[in-house]
């Protein structure tokens, strides 16, 4: 995940919405779809996240989920990872210190 959000350009909720059907190996190339403002559009894979993806998906376990990144942990386990649903759980606000 992280390598598609720094060498391709990739925001979080996009690389957790990020489907198998979007990623074109053979053009090096993957569709955004409803990225920043409800906005489509294609991004290149770099060779290095190219290679990431590839290990990714060959350890990926099988699943009839649509998304890419599947959760690993917890209650959800092989289900599609969800941005939402992580922002809720964690509180992102910093602590107030004396």
């Amino acid at each position: 995940m992280f390598m598609l959000m720094l060498r391709c350009g990739l925001r979080v909720e996009e690389v957790s919405n990020l489907t198998l059907a979007a990623i074109d190996f053979q053009r090096k190339q993957i569709v955004v779809y409803n990225g920043k403002w409800r906005k489509d559009r294609v991004v290149y894979i770099s060779n290095d996240a190219d290679h990431a993806l590839r290990e990714y998906l060959g350890v990926r376990p099988a699943s009839k989920a649509r998304r890419v990144f599947l959760a690993e942990k917890g209650p959800c386990r092989g289900s599609p990872y969800r941005f939402e649903a992580c922002r809720r759980g964690y509180n992102i606000t910093p602590e107030k210190r004396d």
